[in-house]
């Protein structure tokens, strides 16, 4: 093998790993297989993607490594690695192969760029060796302080977001600069960057193109940030409104109360003298059948206190009265002091979102008791455990670990808000389901915010 050869193959092996590796850093999470045989594929769809390269390169003497046809096989072939690789959906591979493919490309145009400078300044150098040189110097540089930069973020907003169609639209953003380059800035400018040909205004919009290329990356992942805030806000304000009506319907509840308390005690001497009379005659069975019909008017609607906190315990109500209402078995045990270090409307959210989803459940319940239990207690100084149970008998659909919701027909909004908010507050959330029992687990810890901004 000659040294031409040589340095192909590592360009071609840097090209492809410089569109995987970062992939697949970023989502280790969600591979499909354990290290070892994801290893072992990568390793064999690199021999094979180089080994047609060569074989393809002999029959046709035009095909370099900067031609848009190598360039499409290379993006095609990785598109589908991926997805077998890993659980992350297409919109969200595509979007993120064609990002840190954008990221090489710049890196190899600027090394062709440094190379050309340097090579027709300095007599006996090589272009071809320096062209070399630099893109293996600065591709895996490049990729590495983008996906160290961009990395977090893009798992956060793909973790957050994966269920909302953005996906589709952000996808043009890095397909459209791929385009760009292979169509018109990579080859189209390459022979003005040669003296005698010199053109530094050639020399600048490509400089300005590569700056551009970052800041949109950068810029439109924060897309999805704002996203998933504005659906948090909204489960926000949905939660705001349920208390505000459950607490009026507790404060009619209660004036009825009153006002049937306040006309009771008028009337009560009234019933003293018809029963003192009824007792006189010793009409004692008449006597006790006009307690039970006087008693038997007094029926209101119950209001419990689970809780010291009004927030909680409107809501609670409002659920909880509900599934009773609808003959759901209902057991709480909840201990929350009056208040506690996390705003009431996120925790509210939270608890509104997962008692709505197992309300839902034993309303659609065709077999067996529905049943609901709740849990809500401390752990430590400032940490809550939240448990709902409920029981279920129609089929939980899942897609890449997120669970399917029977109104929209993908993945719930609410959960997604829950999901948010635990995280935003140091906790974890864990659903498991088996035997016909549903259960929600969620552990908050608000108090690092407290001691990070102390």
């Amino acid at each position: 093998m000659n040294r031409f050869n040589l340095q192909l193959i590592s360009l071609l092996v840097l090209d492809l790993l410089s569109v995987n590796l970062p992939f697949l850093w970023i989502f280790h999470s969600e591979w499909r297989y354990h290290a070892r045989k994801t290893a072992g594929i990568l390793l064999g769809y690199l021999i094979m993607a180089c080994g047609l390269f060569l074989f393809a390169a002999r029959l046709h003497t035009g095909l370099s490594r900067h031609s848009l046809l190598w360039a499409l096989s290379l993006m095609g072939s990785s598109f589908f690695l991926c997805l077998f690789l890993t659980k992350v959906k297409f919109q969200a591979v595509a979007y993120t192969l064609f990002l840190f493919k954008n990221v090489s490309d710049s890196a190899s145009l600027l090394s062709r760029m440094m190379a050309i400078g340097i090579t027709h300044r300095i007599s006996g150098l090589s272009e071809q060796v320096f062209t070399c040189f630099w893109e293996l110097v600065l591709i895996p540089s490049a990729v590495a302080i983008i996906t160290a930069v961009i990395g977090p973020r893009l798992k956060k907003a793909v973790h957050y977001t994966r269920f909302l169609p953005v996906w589709r639209r952000m996808l043009l953003i890095p397909a459209l600069f791929f385009i760009m380059f292979y169509i018109d800035l990579g080859l189209k400018y390459s022979p003005y960057l040669y003296p005698p040909s010199h053109n530094y205004s050639v020399l600048f919009i490509t400089i300005f193109w590569l700056i551009c290329v970052y800041i949109v990356h950068i810029t439109t992942l924060q897309i999805p940030f704002l996203l998933t805030q504005s659906f948090a806000l909204k489960e926000e304000y949905r939660t705001m409104k349920l208390i505000s009506d459950a607490l009026t319907s507790q404060t009619a509840n209660l004036q009825a109360s009153l006002e049937q308390l306040l006309k009771a005690r008028h009337d009560f001497r009234h019933h003293l003298v018809i029963l003192q009379g009824l007792m006189t005659q010793s009409q004692y069975r008449s006597a006790a059948d006009y307690i039970e019909r006087y008693l038997g008017n007094k029926d209101i609607c119950p209001v419990h206190t689970y809780c010291a906190n009004t927030a909680v315990n409107a809501l609670l109500n409002y659920y909880l009265q509900t599934a009773r209402e609808h003959s759901v078995h209902v057991t709480a045990s909840i201990c929350l002091p009056k208040s506690f270090s996390m705003p009431d409307v996120d925790f509210c959210t939270i608890l509104g979102n997962l008692l709505s989803n197992a309300l839902e459940s034993c309303l659609r319940q065709e077999s067996g008791v529905p049943a609901i239990s709740v849990n809500i207690s401390p752990a430590g100084q400032s940490m809550i455990t939240l448990c709902i149970r409920n029981s279920y008998s129609h089929e939980i659909r899942e897609q890449d670990g997120q669970f399917i919701s029977s109104k929209r027909g993908d993945v719930g909004i609410g959960t997604s808000s829950v999901r948010y908010l635990t995280e935003r507050y140091h906790g974890f959330l864990n659903f498991r389901h088996e035997n016909g029992i549903f259960e929600a687990s969620v552990f908050l810890n608000p108090s690092m915010d407290t001691a990070s901004a102390s």
